[in-house]
């Protein structure tokens, strides 16, 4: 079994990785990625080089893994926000709920696949994908 995630926000750069990797370490974790690594050329099997620490099952205290996931970046085109002529005329503008305007602004879209067998790569997968969304204030959200 696993899971895709898909995080949809705005602006995305390579110089938001050493904050990315900082909001990460917040959970018991030191952790490491190529650094060579970049959003903008990346496609595939994303590496990470992982110690935990403060961990009740002791025996996995301070011990070097790798670990990782399949991510992805493609960037999106802004949605039209404009309508037809006769949703201007007849239509009822509902007021957008503050998930849908992000995901409507979004410009990147981030796909994290991850694979639920490996509890490292489960766990690195969704605080990676946590950690962006937050970050950057975007919308996150499991893919069937």
């Amino acid at each position: 079994m696993s899971y895709d995630l898909s995080v949809h926000l705005k602006g995305l750069n390579d110089n938001i990785i050493p904050e990315w990797l900082s909001e990460i370490r917040k959970f018991n974790m030191d952790v490491e990625i190529n650094p060579g690594f970049s959003f903008n050329n990346h496609s595939g099997f994303l590496p990470f080089k992982v110690v935990i620490y403060d961990c009740p099952n002791r025996s996995l205290n301070n011990i070097e893994l790798t670990t990782g996931f399949e991510l992805s970046v493609r960037r999106i085109e802004v949605k039209g926000k404009m309508g037809t002529i006769f949703t201007k005329i007849f239509g009822k503008q509902q007021p957008l709920r503050s998930i849908d305007k992000k995901i409507r602004e979004a410009d990147t879209e981030i796909s994290f696949y991850i694979g639920s067998k490996d509890s490292f790569e489960f766990r690195m997968g969704w605080y990676s994908a946590a950690a962006i969304a937050l970050l950057y204030d975007g919308v996150w959200k499991e893919v069937n």
